[in-house]
């Protein structure tokens, strides 16, 4: 699941709007903390199932500690449509989200725009009817944000306006969102634009973007717009001109085959996992190997073992089964022989599979063929993860999240101080450390330990020893890190033996729970 909110929006060139999403488990509700997500956006006109007026991508979107990710819609990779051509003034617009986090793209929600992104189409307003000479009176020439004195300036013609925004700028508590800006508003009555924060309310009158030179508030505004069938005519009505447009050579076409775009074959190569679409004029291919292989011991039990075309409907044959509807994709009744020729077959994200033709993009999520239960394997190959299930290793029904019936090996590192005083920098495959103290030896041994904030979490395990007497001390410094919340160091003087374990609890530092 995610919660998403519409926060800021820029109506210069280029448009762009700002949103920000918390992603969560969509079985847990859990968030999902510092990993990468794949987000596919699209604008629907008409409702939450509305058609596509625009679609693009966003890959490698990185969440923080909290779940929060932050993208702009209009700044992705475009998949169909042109977002600077949605006409924000004319249609009831939504936002579909879809992320995959490693499990295939759910669509996780859908909103509909209700201002934030009409002030887009505040911009249009440069192509209206004007009382004055001038088309580019009214623009706004530039912005500029001093950084030295914290002062947002946006200048005009005629007059600058200012504001200072030092308030929003760094401050020495430890709250990381006591400085949020809680809500924004806007008074059409007085023009007035209020920026609501802990402690304080900014407010800019923005009066002087408004007014123009005549005083006819309407005699812009577009009156009508029109479509006649017969011709093929398009219409845009508005105070002093009519702009028409024919859009005939959208329609028509010059042959008669009603089947001459048809796909007349598909086929997957198992042996090098190669989809081919044949039609008329060529054969586009895409490597699925992409979809294959996973973490577990069987390098068989995902693989696609036939493709094949039963009239419309596409079917893969795997572990079970998968039908995928292709009549979208046949029988028309114009007389273009290229325009509905499938140009371009991809692969994206390793689970969504595309197939755009002309202007049109079809998608078939193959997510569930590249899940292995819950299991998942990074991008660069290093990790394997698992969500949502219990593990067992020696068990079939383990009780716990992780559960071991069998003996469990730890990397042991040793250090000595026979040759002198050193100093090591735990690693992160360092588990235990175990100093060994040469007899009525002082050379001492100090250890680095790594950012807590870098490995929440691990536990270490520092054993000292040798033959008595032991005279030399091993001290265990953390840095910039708090160790039980107070900024020390921790030795170990005893002449005796001595074990410690710590455990990093992330950004509050290293913590103490074994002591012998």
């Amino acid at each position: 699941m995610i919660t998403n909110s519409v926060s800021v929006l820029v109506a210069q060139a280029p448009q762009l709007i700002n949103y920000q999403a918390i992603a969560r488990n969509s079985n847990t509700g859990v968030e999902l903390s510092d990993q990468g997500v794949f987000v596919s956006l699209k604008i629907l006109n008409g409702g939450p199932n509305g058609s596509i007026t625009y679609q693009e991508d966003h890959t490698n979107i990185e969440t923080n500690r909290f779940g929060l990710f932050f993208l702009s819609i209009g700044g992705g990779i475009p998949v169909s449509g042109t977002f600077a051509n949605i006409n924000w003034s004319n249609g009831d617009y939504w936002l579909q989200i879809d992320i995959d986090a490693g499990n295939g793209l759910e669509t996780m929600s859908s909103m509909q725009f209700v201002s934030v992104p009409y002030a887009l189409h505040a911009e249009t307003v440069s192509n209206a009817d004007d009382a004055d000479a001038d088309p580019e009176n009214e623009l706004v020439s530039a912005i500029e944000f001093n950084t030295g004195s914290g002062v947002f300036s946006l200048i005009q013609p005629g007059s600058t306006l200012t504001q200072d925004l030092s308030a929003l700028i760094n401050d020495a508590d430890a709250d990381p969102q006591n400085e949020l800006v809680t809500s924004i508003a806007f008074n059409p009555e007085n023009n007035v634009f209020s920026l609501v924060q802990p402690g304080s309310v900014l407010t800019q009158d923005l009066s002087a973007l408004i007014s123009d030179a005549d005083a006819d508030p309407e005699n812009e505004l577009v009156t009508s717009i029109e479509f006649d069938t017969e011709n093929n005519i398009f219409s845009l009505v508005q105070p002093g001109s009519t702009l028409t447009q024919d859009l005939s050579a959208l329609i028509n076409d010059a042959d008669a085959d009603p089947e001459n775009e048809l796909v007349t074959d598909i086929d997957f190569n198992s042996a090098n996992n190669t989809f081919t679409l044949t039609q008329q004029g060529g054969s586009l291919s895409e490597n699925l190997s992409a979809l294959i292989n996973d973490a577990d011991a069987d390098p068989e039990n995902e693989a696609i073992t036939s493709v094949t075309l039963s009239g419309t409907n596409l079917i893969i044959n795997e572990v079970s089964d998968f039908t995928v509807s292709l009549s979208q994709l046949v029988n028309d009744a114009d007389a273009d022989p290229e325009n509905e020729k499938i140009s371009l077959l991809e692969l994206v994200n390793d689970t969504i599979f595309r197939i755009h033709e002309g202007d049109e993009v079809y998608e078939i999520d193959f997510g569930l063929l590249k899940r292995d239960m819950d299991w998942r394997i990074s991008d660069d190959g290093q990790t394997i993860s698992n969500f949502g299930t219990k593990v067992g290793i020696g068990t079939t029904s383990p009780a716990s999240t992780l559960q071991i019936n069998g003996s469990v090996g730890y990397k042991t590192t040793l250090l000595t101080n026979f040759l002198g005083s050193m100093t090591y920098t735990v690693t992160p495959t360092d588990n235990i450390l175990v100093c060994t103290m040469a007899q009525s030896n002082s050379n001492s041994i100090t250890l680095n330990m790594p950012d807590a904030i870098t490995c929440r979490g691990r536990s270490i395990t520092i054993r000292k020893t040798g033959t008595s007497p032991i005279l030399a001390s091993v001290t265990i410094e953390f840095g910039s890190d708090l160790l039980d919340f107070s900024n020390v160091d921790y030795n170990m003087n005893s002449t005796q033996r001595e074990t410690v374990t710590f455990i990093s609890l992330g950004m509050a530092g290293w913590t103490r729970v074994y002591t012998d």
